[in-house]
């Protein structure tokens, strides 16, 4: 009894010490770091436009409409709930219960990096992601995790859940020079975002994780094997029925052919390195108001295309 009484003074009484002057620490610092911060709506507004343009070899501005093509917006209540649900399990399960921060995420997060360093996870939801896009530089300190806490509550106070989503799924990038669902829609499937299947909505909602890395036109497999994690994550959520979910991973995953898709490769390719020397996201680059000059010519391209189609390569 007498050794029980020692080892509770001696390591537990001092160890949950230890714990509240963190959580005492750690609260001070949050109320330092964000006292005065606001939520700048400006910026808010302007995730559903672009100020960075790209040229090319001969200085002259690339065609807008196909780079940061995001002119079309589409309202919450023209976006199907099957769509809305795609990217909700797969980005942020409880983002309707939850006010800006998931602290089980976070929680479960912290223990899979810890278990698991290789395969590192994140803990932030779509309002922090909407917040890091918008509001944030890209630098990684505690200050700034702090600050993005608190407009993540901010946001969350001054806009619904719906309104929310409207600019996130508005504003991300979906790969191959589209921003925007209504862009993305169009690009892989020649179709407004209320026409989007069950399958089409997962795999929009698995590029975004990593646009380059999830491309449904240059790595198939990977794409599909993303957007079956999507689906059953849908099933898993009660979110689609197990019949639903079984037409939906069958269904194939069949592609517009692009006019652009030349272009369209080389301008991801542009935004993709952009973002890894900026060491930022690609939904942020399109409105940080950059011009980035590039060595795209579109007379030798035109004449490239034109020789490949003369020898029958085409298609």
């Amino acid at each position: 009894m007498k050794r029980q009484k020692n080892i509770i003074k001696s390591v537990i009484i001092p160890f949950i010490l230890i714990i509240v002057l963190i959580v005492l620490a750690g609260g001070g610092y949050y109320f330092a770091s964000t006292y005065n911060i606001k939520l700048d709506e400006s910026k808010i507004v302007n995730a559903q436009s672009y100020s960075t343009t790209i040229y090319d070899s001969n200085s002259n501005k690339l065609n807008v409409s196909q780079l940061f093509s995001n002119q079309t917006l589409c309202s919450y209540d023209n976006i199907p709930e099957h769509t809305i649900n795609a990217f909700v399990s797969i980005e942020d399960k409880r983002f309707f219960s939850h006010h800006g921060i998931d602290y089980i995420r976070i929680a479960g997060a912290i223990k899979n990096n810890i278990l698991h360093p290789k395969n590192k996870q994140g803990g932030s939801t779509i309002t922090q992601q909407v917040i890091k896009n918008t509001q944030l530089t890209s630098e990684k300190t505690l200050k700034r995790k702090l600050r993005e806490f608190k407009l993540a509550k901010l946001l969350e106070k001054k806009y619904s859940k719906e309104k929310i989503l409207e600019i996130y799924l508005n504003s991300i990038y979906f790969g191959n020079g589209n921003y925007g669902i209504s862009d993305a829609s169009k690009f892989y499937f020649d179709k407004t975002p209320n026409q989007l299947t069950i399958a089409e909505s997962a795999l929009l909602a698995s590029i975004i994780n990593a646009p380059s890395v999830y491309n449904p036109i240059s790595h198939l497999e990977a794409a599909n094997k993303r957007r079956n994690l999507v689906l059953k994550l849908m099933k898993d959520d009660n979110k689609i029925s197990e019949s639903e979910y079984a037409s939906a991973v069958n269904e194939p995953i069949l592609i517009t052919k692009s006019n652009n898709k030349i272009f369209n490769t080389y301008i991801s390719a542009v935004i993709d390195e952009a973002c890894s020397i900026l060491k930022i996201s690609e939904s942020k680059l399109k409105n940080m108001n950059l011009k980035i000059n590039t060595y795209y010519d579109q007379n030798a391209q035109n004449f490239v295309e034109t020789s490949i189609k003369n020898c029958g390569l085409s298609g």
